[in-house]
């Protein structure tokens, strides 16, 4: 079985935040540490963000999805 490779887009520089996981356009997740320094100096959490301040982070993404340049 083969899958369409993700979408690709490039956004303004320092807009997208790299501790952010967004989940069906529903769920919102943040870690503690950076995914490049995921785990290497410390322990890190992950944590759910409560929905009213999820559905303000997933718009808020969706509006810099929207603007960026596709590949």
């Amino acid at each position: 079985m083969t899958s369409a490779p993700a979408p690709q887009r490039i956004g303004a520089p320092r807009t997208l935040h790299h501790r952010l996981i967004l989940i069906d356009g529903k769920t919102a997740f943040v870690l503690g540490q950076s995914f490049k320094d995921l785990a290497t100096r410390a322990h890190t959490s992950l944590v759910r963000i409560p929905p009213d301040a999820g559905k303000l982070k997933i718009e808020a993404y969706e509006l810099m999805w929207s603007s960026a340049t596709a590949l």
